[in-house]
């Protein structure tokens, strides 16, 4: 994405409505910058992406538009910051796993998948 929010929205369909480079990596903002400004010297950048037709939440809207179908053919819809699936709340539990110590760098991480995917599953990563 070259360092650019604006290109890294666009990959997934939306739009960028800020960038930021973060502190020590703990998401609080260092500066801003505008959405097609580089970001240089990181490897994370902190985006806020919006939908280009959802309804922004300044507009006091608490439902956005319903979202086409998923490629499982549920019915997602967000309604203020619930996501629902078929009309039922889905709960994402993620993690951001990295196992390559700050500092270090490796470009195959197939092994450490390999080692830590069952652990994840069993800590009830499902993101």
């Amino acid at each position: 994405y070259e360092g650019r929010c604006d290109k890294y929205c666009e990959s997934f369909g939306h739009v960028c409505v800020s960038a930021a480079e973060e502190v020590s990596d703990n998401c609080e903002v260092k500066y801003t910058v505008a959405c097609n400004a580089a970001i240089q010297g990181t490897s994370d950048m902190l985006c806020r992406c919006h939908h280009p037709s959802a309804q922004s939440c300044d507009r006091g809207s608490s439902e956005t538009p319903e979202l086409p179908p998923s490629a499982g053919g549920g019915k997602i819809q967000v309604r203020g910051r619930q996501l629902l699936v078929d009309g039922k709340p889905l709960h994402l539990k993620g993690v951001a796993w990295n196992p390559v110590g700050k500092g270090h760098h490796h470009t195959d991480f197939s092994t450490f998948v390999d080692r830590d995917a069952d652990l994840l599953a069993k800590a009830g990563v499902n993101a």
